[in-house]
């Protein structure tokens, strides 16, 4: 649960950098997992099949999110697809066109 202030908790954030990467099946839990803690996944949260589209809305807890992220080595290295300016996030499986 995110603190008082709606900010991601030092644990969740160590909880995604140290997720297991070892199937698709963990990239999903890991991109539902962040969901739940992600501000505006209503408006800035898009899934369609394995490709997860995402934006920051320029909220700082969203940003630590995504440094967690990209902590994850193995995620990052597998799954990230594209960032552009402004917050915009693409995950895929690397054999997967974005």
């Amino acid at each position: 649960m995110p603190d008082n202030d709606g900010y991601p908790t030092e644990e969740e954030l160590v909880k995604i950098t140290n997720w297991p990467m070892k199937s698709l099946n963990d990239y999903h839990d890991l991109m539902d997992y962040i969901f739940k803690l992600w501000d505006y996944n209503e408006y800035a949260w898009n899934r369609t099949g394995n490709i997860y589209q995402i934006s920051t809305m320029g909220w700082s807890g969203n940003e630590q999110i995504i440094y967690a992220m990209q902590q994850n080595q193995m995620f990052w290295l597998f799954y990230w697809g594209q960032s552009t300016r402004g917050g915009h996030y693409i995950f895929a499986p690397m054999n997967e066109d974005i």
